[in-house]
């Protein structure tokens, strides 16, 4: 399917919730302050899928 079905579900929704004039703190340098937590891709776990994309170590091996 590729990247833009999610492109065009991101776009009218992912809009600005804070102007810099409303809010100046929320911005550095005209860009907008964020902090990314983290994010999961659950893939099955098959060859292919740990051939294109690897497996996450872990301390005794690796991981799921």
């Amino acid at each position: 399917m590729g990247s833009e079905p999610l492109r065009d579900l991101l776009r009218p929704c992912c809009v600005p919730l804070v102007e810099p004039a409303s809010l100046p703190r929320a911005f550095y340098a005209g860009l907008r302050l964020v902090a990314i937590d983290g994010s999961r891709i659950e893939l099955p776990a098959e060859a292919p899928g740990a051939e294109a994309f690897g497996r996450p170590g872990s301390r005794t091996n690796v991981a799921g």
